[in-house]
């Protein structure tokens, strides 16, 4: 009983220490985000991130249950200015949010990647473009936060 507690506690310091506390649950099978008419694409600054974690809300705040979070590779299509996302881009990992909005994905290599937040279709989604170097000492722990709209 005691090596059980000693873990117990060991896992929920390490939790606590690393920020890994997200919820955050699987898609069902064959998934995707959808396209919508309002969408919101969003160039993050170009400080790298760690990691990619935050939530996501509506416009006033309100943590949003049961988004669907995707990560995608071959995010240019954001920077060029192109009116859809290319061809062939592929699922790098997703989930859906917790009931405070969350989601986390851990892990990620090195690279520019498409983080694609939709939820049902009364909600317009929304892209967000970031740079992932989790070895970069310079690289930001920041959480991000994607807002969805209501759709029209």
């Amino acid at each position: 009983m005691k090596q059980f507690v000693a873990i117990w506690l060991g896992l929920w310091f390490f939790s606590q220490a690393t920020g890994h506390q997200c919820r955050c649950k699987p898609p069902e099978p064959n998934k995707t985000t959808h396209p919508g008419g309002n969408e919101i694409i969003t160039v993050m600054e170009q400080v790298p991130y760690k990691c990619i974690e935050g939530r996501v809300q509506n416009i006033g705040g309100q943590a949003l249950k049961d988004v669907l979070v995707e990560v995608l590779d071959r995010p240019e299509w954001i920077t060029k200015g192109l009116v859809a996302s290319p061809v062939g881009q592929k699922r790098i990992k997703a989930c859906k949010t917790d009931a405070l909005g969350r989601f986390c994905f851990h892990n990620i290599p090195a690279g520019k990647y498409e983080i694609c937040a939709s939820k049902d279709s009364e909600w317009n989604p929304s892209h967000v473009y970031v740079v992932v170097q989790p070895h970069n000492r310079k690289a930001t722990k920041k959480k991000l936060v994607i807002h969805l709209t209501p759709g029209s």
